[in-house]
């Protein structure tokens, strides 16, 4: 198969996991030839499955989860797994609403 990517290497799978794009997410997930971009890496090293969950998006991740064959512990280029990327964003919430409410505040 072609594959098109953007600047950031990303391809139209992940594209469509970083923009939130349900419906073309839906549209891969059906398809069996589309069955190689999920686990296909961007620049950083980041699948769809860490996009989904750098971004927070519980039901991206989800989708992408019941996609046959999607590697769910592979790192990119910081080492990360999807799963390692969901528990730094917990962790680091507390201090992003204060930096967000400090910032409203001044």
């Amino acid at each position: 198969m072609c594959e098109l990517l953007d600047n950031k290497g990303r391809n139209a799978l992940n594209a469509a996991v970083e923009s939130g794009g349900w419906t073309a997410i839906g549209f891969f997930r059906k398809r069996p030839e589309f069955e190689d971009l999920i686990n296909e890496k961007d620049e950083k090293e980041n699948m769809p499955m860490h996009l989904a969950a750098i971004n927070g998006d519980i039901l991206t991740a989800s989708q992408l989860a019941e996609v046959r064959g999607v590697v769910l512990n592979a790192t990119n280029e910081e080492g990360y797994t999807p799963l390692d990327n969901v528990l730094l964003r917990e962790k680091l919430r507390p201090c992003l609403d204060f930096a967000k409410q400090s910032f409203v505040n001044s």
